[in-house]
């Protein structure tokens, strides 16, 4: 019993660690503007699970980013004083690592996607589940999984796949083809043009 308890302990432990030192990665793409980092991918690729990558806005679009580990992209959106600034990325790619045996593979599920304006698509692939995206402009959002929600967003495209998806408050443009193969979404409180 107390070697469970202490094998309990441990896992604790490790787990408050992980929780209360969660880091936040900045990139700017803008010269002079501090930030650690310039390319959006890098600042994914170095962080680690539960860790915030904030996008600052800028003139000038980021590249398409490809998210594998559980992580939140934060952007700051348009401003509202129409400057021209946002944060502004290429498809964003959600997707599950590859198991490979004797390998940490590392879960996305739970990564959140606030803020961010994306000039392509956003795709979750996978057998993933449990992604929040809200607050974000993207030409379309295509699902596999299940269980996401997606809430406050403006898709001008497509919206399609997924099982179980919470699907509020959004706004879906008038280039919109369709909402498909949608399997038991909750679908209200949304504006289709």
């Amino acid at each position: 019993m107390k070697k469970i308890a202490f094998v309990f302990a441990a896992f604790i432990s490790v787990f408050v660690y992980h929780i209360g030192h969660a880091r936040i990665l900045t990139v700017s793409n803008t010269p002079g503007q501090a930030a650690m980092y310039t390319v959006v991918q890098t600042a994914i690729d170095n962080a680690e699970v539960g860790d915030t990558v904030f996008v600052h806005a800028s003139a000038t679009a980021y590249a398409a980013v490809s998210i594998k580990k559980r992580i939140v992209l934060l952007g700051e959106g348009g401003k509202p004083d129409w400057s021209g600034l946002k944060s502004y990325l290429g498809t964003i790619t959600i997707d599950s690592i590859v198991q490979v045996p004797g390998a940490n593979n590392i879960p996305v599920s739970g990564t959140v996607i606030n803020g961010i304006l994306c000039e392509g698509y956003f795709y979750i692939n996978s057998n993933i589940h449990g992604i929040l995206v809200k607050n974000c402009y993207a030409a379309s959002i295509k699902f596999t999984g299940w269980g996401h929600i997606v809430y406050n967003n403006y898709f001008n495209y497509d919206v399609d796949g997924g099982t179980n998806i919470i699907f509020i408050g959004n706004y879906v443009g008038m280039n919109s083809y369709s909402i498909s193969k949608a399997i038991n979404w909750t679908i209200s409180n949304n504006i289709f043009a």
